[in-house]
């Protein structure tokens, strides 16, 4: 009895390492090198979907300042803009994981042109898919704020 208490002690901490593996706060504390920075840069600003914003978030957020940080929210703004029919995908991959949501909304940010913001507002307050009103909701509040 005594090892099957253990041995869910051990999965569930295992579990709950994965889960907390890499956070906003474990970001911080990675250091970006020179050849990650350069390739963030890169990639950052032409990612063509969400899943694709999320493996970049997951490899590089520990370098997301600058000319990365700029490029993420180049990305982040074109698919709300231009591909918000995509809008689910982003709502089940933040449901998974909240400081992906977090790392989204922090890049609806003051180098984002008036008229892509109206352009988001828009398809927030209309085309939001019911699966997806929270993440709606977190959107047009960063606008509004």
């Amino acid at each position: 009895m005594r090892h099957k208490k253990v041995h869910r002690v051990v999965i569930f901490s295992s579990l709950l390492l994965s889960l907390t593996a890499f956070t906003p706060a474990t970001a911080s504390v990675m250091h970006c090198t020179q050849k990650e920075a350069k390739r963030a840069e890169i990639e950052s600003s032409a990612l063509p979907n969400w899943s694709a914003v999320y493996e970049a978030y997951r490899n590089y957020a520990h370098c997301d300042d600058g000319a990365v940080w700029e490029g993420y929210s180049e990305s982040v703004v074109r698919l709300l803009v231009r591909n918000f029919s995509e809008c689910e995908k982003l709502c089940e991959l933040t449901n998974v994981d909240n400081y992906f949501e977090q790392f989204v909304i922090r890049h609806i940010d003051d180098t984002v042109p008036r008229e892509y913001l109206d352009k988001i507002m828009l398809n927030v307050s209309t085309n939001c898919p019911s699966k997806a009103k929270h993440l709606c909701y977190m959107i047009k509040t960063a606008i509004e704020s």
